[in-house]
């Protein structure tokens, strides 16, 4: 019984330190994923703290116009960790969010780029297709 529970813990504690070790560089949330028209989203970028962070930007594509983006300049390591932004007034289509973290390495400087997050916003009227219906 004993080492049931010290082989769980054990397998907990390995699970842990996988998660951990696999952290990505940046990361962006948007909520909700599907909305109507026209949309407000809730944005969060996810920057670890690191000495060599010096600037994150956030984007979406908007295939109707153009890629709409943000930045902010971070002091590094004392910079916060989350940022909160709201893409408002989203018109219909499919979009693509994502994240980009400028750090510097040594000498250089390297921009490393989050997942991207898809996004909908559905709806009736100017610029959204309604679906064809057979009646």
């Amino acid at each position: 019984m004993i080492r049931r529970h010290l082989f769980l813990v054990l397998c907990a504690f390995l699970l842990c330190f996988t998660v951990q070790a696999d952290e990505s560089p940046v990361s962006i949330s948007v909520y909700p994923s599907v909305s109507s028209a026209p949309a407000t989203f809730r944005v969060r970028v996810f920057t670890p703290k690191h000495d060599g962070n010096r600037r994150v930007k956030w984007c979406y594509d908007d295939p109707a116009t153009e890629l709409k983006c943000s930045q902010e300049e971070l002091d590094g390591a004392k910079a916060a960790y989350s940022r909160t932004v709201w893409f408002k007034g989203v018109g219909c289509g499919s979009f693509v969010a994502w994240a980009e973290l400028t750090r510097v390495e040594g000498e250089k400087e390297r921009r490393l780029l989050s997942a991207q997050t898809p996004f909908r916003v559905i709806g009736v009227g100017e610029g959204c297709n309604s679906p064809e219906r057979d009646y």
